[in-house]
């Protein structure tokens, strides 16, 4: 298909297992946390900041997913 590339040819899906849920600590959390989330900022900052630090990657837009989905 010649032309401009659609938006989404510049998307990337990184999809990453359930196992990253947080749990709140209750002796250690306050009032204003949340009882459980769920991610992985750490894999995302490093794979935002690989990303950005390659040119030939660096206008992509990552988007994560965590689960079975």
């Amino acid at each position: 298909m010649a032309g401009k590339p659609t938006p989404w040819c510049y998307a990337v899906d990184i999809h990453a297992p359930t196992e990253t849920i947080h749990e709140l600590d209750c002796a250690a959390g306050g009032c204003d946390e949340p009882l459980r989330t769920w991610g992985n900022r750490l894999l995302e900052c490093v794979m935002r900041r690989e990303f950005r630090r390659r040119r030939m990657t660096r206008h992509l837009f990552l988007s994560f997913a965590y689960g079975d989905a």
